[in-house]
């Protein structure tokens, strides 16, 4: 901090304080696209997020501004790491990636070098971060830099990428919980409870006395829960429902 200036010091303040509203993608977008340029003045912006999986990243979702739709489209269609030299310098050294017109020869894969020319880049710097524990990643990549990509503009980098990395996992985290709430909605509350002792390895008798019904009723709602999960068996609604995260938090008295 102690090498920024006063203007530069409330930028980074200023972007800190908008970090802590983002709830969306959408307020994601806008939080990039007018605090995160106040730090990073960028024309394009990619950010992924994905799993580290041995030595490689395995992609999920992508978000951009700038970018051309149909130049996302191909991305999120079919992403070889192996034709990403910056992504694997990164991973390999876990340091900030710059790349100028200059120094694009040297630093880019063909691929890259032809997208670098194509969408007229000029300068372009990339970092992220990967969680020790989770193993969760983060991938941040700026082009059409409009500043020297210098010791100081790293140090920006070094700085508001583990911030940007928080927001991505929580708002992952936060469409993890929306699909499992969605997902629980597929079954009735009653089947929800079947389901969690069809888990427990119970038979359909048991299960009726557990649940004070009578065993046909309790045969109908395993063919129901068999039907919406789209499975032919119990143990396979079982998976299905672990999979979903149908059976978080569901108590175990009847």
């Amino acid at each position: 901090m102690k090498n920024l200036t006063l203007a530069e010091r409330e930028n980074f303040f200023r972007f800190l304080n908008d970090a802590q509203s983002v709830e969306s993608e959408d307020q994601f977008d806008f939080f990039c696209a007018v605090s995160l340029r106040l730090i990073i003045p960028f024309g394009m912006m990619i950010c992924a997020n994905g799993q580290l999986i041995g030595k490689k990243i395995t992609i999920g979702r992508i978000r951009s501004l700038g970018y051309p739709k149909e130049f996302i489209d191909v991305i999120e269609k079919s992403v070889d790491l192996e034709n990403r030299k910056v992504v694997q310098e990164w991973l390999l050294n876990r340091t900030p990636q710059v790349v100028t017109r200059k120094s694009f020869c040297e630093k880019l894969s063909s691929l890259e070098q032809h997208e670098f020319l194509a969408l007229n880049m000029e300068n372009l710097a990339a970092y992220g971060v990967i969680d020790p524990f989770t193993k969760r990643a983060s991938y941040f990549s700026f082009s059409k830099v409009e500043c020297e990509l210098d010791e100081k503009f790293i140090l920006k980098l070094k700085m508001v990428i583990p911030y940007l990395h928080t927001i991505r996992c929580a708002l992952e985290l936060n469409e993890e919980d929306r699909l499992i709430k969605r997902n629980r909605e597929i079954l009735s509350p009653k089947e929800l409870r079947v389901l969690y002792w069809i888990a427990q390895g119970m038979s359909n008798e048991k299960i009726a006395g557990i649940v004070n019904r009578s065993v046909p009723t309790i045969k109908n709602q395993v063919q129901s829960i068999l039907i919406k999960l789209n499975v032919k068996n119990r143990t396979l609604a079982v998976r299905r429902a672990l999979d979903l995260g149908l059976l978080d938090s569901i108590e175990e008295s009847p």
